[in-house]
């Protein structure tokens, strides 16, 4: 298998919006491991799969009655495979290998994953002067994801936890925020922003770096 930046992608996307389940069947003494993806993004199920193929699975794509995309398989074997690439699908934290983290252009396609799948792009205005802050939202702290960010794009990143009441149903999470400014915008340009594959998010970050920047 080849280890390039759209399996770096595809890995950001799994840590951020991916699903892995482990159960034991009864009788058998035997862990099993279900794993999947499931999205309102046509787009992002198909790279998810995409991704599947280069770990020799071949599967089927899902429409709910949620109106949603899902892709779910049994995965013994791929869960094997990436733990021998010092990978690991543990949910909810986003902890790419070291080969990913000593490696800007893997580093850039990894996050573009986790924007894709978790991030929120955000133009706001500060004074008279435009800002672009992306925002990743997940259910715990990201202490490794939030080092990297730091180290490798020299930028200041704000993580806050979240609470909110809705309908009686208490509601937690983390938001991990960064803004696009003249010491990052050359590593984003160069190495997340070709990835993003979510049309949307894309072209906000790339019309703010043109009309608000010069990179």
């Amino acid at each position: 298998m080849k280890f390039d930046e759209n399996f770096s992608y595809w890995l950001g996307l799994v840590h951020a919006d991916g699903f892995i389940s482990k159960y034991v069947i009864k009788g058998k003494n035997q862990t099993k491991y279900e794993f999947g993806l499931e999205t309102i993004s046509e787009v992002l199920i198909k790279e998810f799969c995409s991704g599947l193929k280069q770990l020799g699975r071949h599967v089927s794509i899902l429409k709910t009655k949620r109106n949603t995309y899902k892709c779910k398989i049994s995965a013994n074997s791929i869960v094997d495979t990436l733990a021998s690439l010092n990978i690991k699908l543990r949910e909810g934290k986003y902890n790419p290998p070291e080969s990913v983290c000593k490696n800007d252009k893997l580093f850039g396609a990894y996050l573009a994953g986790v924007i894709d799948g978790d991030g929120d792009i955000r133009i706001k205005r500060k004074n008279t002067y435009p800002q672009c802050m992306i925002r990743v939202s997940s259910g715990s702290l990201q202490a490794n994801l939030n080092q990297l960010i730091k180290q490798k794009m020299k930028c200041a990143v704000l993580e806050t936890f979240r609470e909110v009441n809705r309908k009686g149903k208490v509601m937690r999470w983390y938001e991990l925020e960064f803004l696009i400014s003249r010491k990052n915008v050359k590593f984003i340009s160069s190495f997340v922003l070709p990835h993003i594959k979510l049309t949307y998010k894309k072209d906000k970050m790339k019309n703010f770096i043109e009309n608000a920047m010069v990179v």
